[in-house]
């Protein structure tokens, strides 16, 4: 595996539950504006709401996701999707351990 819009792959935390993954700096959309960590979070709570999500594979194990797919106009994952803007990195939070 070759990281694409992260600096590097992350190291497994907390038994495997936990990813962190830092951005690359300097990555931009067409438009010319920069991609942002939280990006990630709202681009996996708008595939929950389109139907979408079964498509990212191990989101369902995502803290949050569960409820998302039951209530997707109450869709928040900003507990299993973390985001720090400025150490641009995105953790995610599963509530199994994912391997993959």
């Amino acid at each position: 595996m070759v990281p694409d819009l992260a600096v590097s792959l992350p190291t497994p935390a907390d038994g495997g539950t936990t990813y962190t993954f830092q951005l690359r700096r300097g990555i931009r959309y067409s438009d010319g504006q920069p991609v942002r960590p939280e990006d990630f979070r709202l681009a996996f709570e708008r595939a929950i709401v389109l139907g979408t999500w079964l498509a990212y594979g191990q989101l369902p194990d995502v803290i949050g996701a569960a409820g998302c797919a039951t209530h997707p106009k109450r869709c928040d994952l900003s507990r299993g999707i973390v985001t720090d803007d400025t150490a641009d990195t995105v953790t995610f939070t599963s509530s199994r351990p994912t391997p993959s």
